[in-house]
């Protein structure tokens, strides 16, 4: 077996002699023989262990067999626990789901803590064919029924090729000692009831089933390489970009293969679970302003395009610029120059420079969001106009209207940043002295 880990290692490159290996031990028979492989072959190891106090004295007896394991071995030992029920509660997640985000979070940390390389777990042959039945359950893409994979990211399994029959054969030979896990019978567990009563009828019509299920889900990961590739290459043509918020042409979009598909893979990266995919693709051929949220994002279908911005904590803040200041950088980028006026000054019409009279304003300015109720008079004009109504016929989207910012003296507005001066503030004959200020894009 030795030989047969070894050349798993290399083939798949999952590490090498001069990484070091943070190794996830439990205490079962899994875990063990992997920690004696992988020091039987020479590598740098670290021993981590995770009591999640699910099990009352079992997880006690288990913290303590693997303390005393990493010390037999000579290799350093991390420890944690979790109030793992607690921790499902306040996240309304599975206690299984809450464990291994609880693990995932900890061993990473443990990584960068530590300057180690990879976590090495022991997720075998048997293990991968009952996740992709857990996946099967649930409901699952492309992505869950690939099922695991030998490497993926700083997470690593060596013993995805052996079946568990291996590994209890291992332990035995080599007379290994490990703790035993009462609940692994359980059949209350999803995993469980796959493991002792699912998978073994299988294996009566298919003797060679795990086997025949570990070639299937390598062909759907060479698949999923493939779907991965054409949803990149989809959404550099689709999905454009400016100043943070980004854009998807609905009619675009639609003439692609599987455009709902094609969608869900494009608002993941949003944090938009499938179940708000589903709801912005039902409402593609629906009317403007409909809204959606991610825990990190907002989405809203403007006429025939999908906007995707940030979700900022910036509504609510002012920023107060005084008399000498003559940049700022946030919330915006804004340069200020004041100047004598003279004969012969020239007004750069550009939406993003407003020239005002200094006279007229009162320091500090306050720069804010734009609120409903606020007017001004829009150059040009003689009769004040709600700031809302002026957004509206300057056709200005959802998005792009939340993202305008409003200068304002004494709590009038001056200048609507980016689109246009209030008419009362501009540079007449009577100006001496004006403020120039630009907008940086």
């Amino acid at each position: 077996m030795h030989q047969k880990i070894a050349a798993y290692i290399k083939d798949k490159r999952l590490f090498t002699k001069s990484d070091r290996l943070l190794v996830a031990v439990s205490g079962g028979v899994d875990s063990v023989v992997l920690l004696h492989l992988l020091v039987q072959l020479g590598y740098d190891c670290t021993v981590a262990h995770c009591n999640f106090h699910l099990r009352g004295e079992e997880s006690n007896r288990d913290f303590k067999f693997v303390q005393q394991l990493a010390r037999t071995y000579n290799l350093p030992f991390f420890s944690t626990d979790f109030a793992t029920q607690d921790y499902a509660s306040e996240r309304h997640l599975s206690v299984e789901m809450a464990a291994r985000e609880l693990r995932y979070n900890w061993f990473n940390t443990l990584l960068d803590e530590q300057n180690l390389d990879y976590v090495v777990v022991a997720h075998h042959a048997d293990d991968a064919v009952e996740t992709f039945f857990i996946n099967l359950t649930r409901g699952s893409g492309i992505h869950g029924l690939a099922g695991m994979k030998a490497k993926q990211n700083r997470v690593v399994r060596p013993l995805l090729l052996c079946k568990r029959s291996e590994i209890e054969d291992y332990a035995c030979k080599n007379k290994l000692c490990f703790v035993y896990d009462s609940t692994n019978s359980d059949t209350v567990y999803l995993r469980n009831f796959i493991r002792h009563k699912i998978v073994p009828q299988l294996e009566t019509i298919n003797p060679s089933f795990t086997k025949t299920m570990l070639n299937t889900m390598s062909y759907l990961r060479d698949i999923e390489d493939i779907y991965n590739e054409y949803c990149q290459q989809t959404q550099q043509e689709i999905v454009s970009e400016n100043n943070g918020v980004y854009q998807i042409p609905i009619g675009k979009l639609l003439k692609k293969t599987a455009p709902q598909t094609l969608l869900y893979e494009i608002l993941s990266r949003f944090g938009f679970n499938s179940d708000v995919s589903e709801n912005v693709f039902e409402a593609l051929q629906g009317e403007s302003g409909r809204q959606f949220f991610s825990n990190t994002h907002r989405l809203v279908k403007d006429r025939e395009i999908l906007l995707i911005e940030p979700i900022e904590d910036t509504f609510s803040e002012r920023f107060t610029i005084d008399a000498d200041v003559q940049e700022i950088l946030e919330p915006l980028h804004l340069q200020l120059n004041k100047a004598i006026c003279k004969s012969g000054v020239t007004v750069n019409k550009s939406k993003s420079d407003a020239f005002l009279d200094v006279e007229r304003l009162t320091f500090p300015l306050v720069l804010r969001r734009w609120q409903n109720g606020d007017r001004f008079v829009p150059f040009g004009m003689k009769q004040q106009k709600k700031v809302s109504d002026f957004l509206i016929d300057n056709k200005l989207s959802l998005i792009e209207k939340d993202q305008t910012w409003v200068l304002t003296s004494q709590g009038h507005i001056v200048w609507v940043v980016g689109q246009r001066i209030d008419d009362r503030y501009k540079i007449t004959r009577e100006t001496k002295e004006y403020i120039h200020i630009k907008l940086i894009k």
